[in-house]
């Protein structure tokens, strides 16, 4: 089926992009104030921003599989000239491009982090081995006497 027969499949398909890329928008935007989160420590926060970029996750799959959809019943001869399709498809990738970066900074900020946790976890062992060898109590030996009455 070509698109010039069904332009409501060439709409809807837009449509789908367009609500790809708003998805794609914010997914960056949240993976920017969890790079924040991350750099300022919150722990809580970045837990609530995993959260929303699951969702955001989840609802780009479903609009994917609706653009796979829309562009085999179109075909991919009827869209290579559209010019909207195609600068779509270009935000979109762009979009990606730009999540796959903040999503390395966020990595390395939870790599350094979880080398400060570890660092200060053991720094918190040797205190409290150094607090326990401080008060440790002598061993106590029970007496024992020799009797050489049998």
């Amino acid at each position: 089926m070509k698109e010039e027969l069904c332009p409501d499949n060439y709409r809807n398909l837009i449509a789908s992009l367009e609500q790809k890329l708003k998805k794609l928008e914010d997914f960056n935007h949240l993976t920017y104030l969890q790079l924040k989160a991350v750099l300022d420590e919150n722990i809580n926060e970045l837990n609530s921003l995993i959260q929303k970029k699951e969702q955001i996750i989840n609802a780009v799959d479903e609009i994917n599989e609706r653009i796979f959809n829309y562009e085999l019943l179109i075909g991919e001869k009827s869209l290579s000239g559209r010019g909207r399709h195609m600068d779509l498809k270009q935000q979109i990738h762009d979009q990606l491009v730009q999540a796959k970066g903040l999503d390395a900074e966020v990595g390395n900020g939870m790599e350094r982090l979880a080398q400060k946790m570890v660092k200060s976890m053991t720094e918190l062992r040797l205190g409290r081995r150094t607090v326990k060898s401080y008060y440790r109590k002598a061993a106590q030996v029970q007496g024992y006497f020799l009797d050489k009455k049998k």
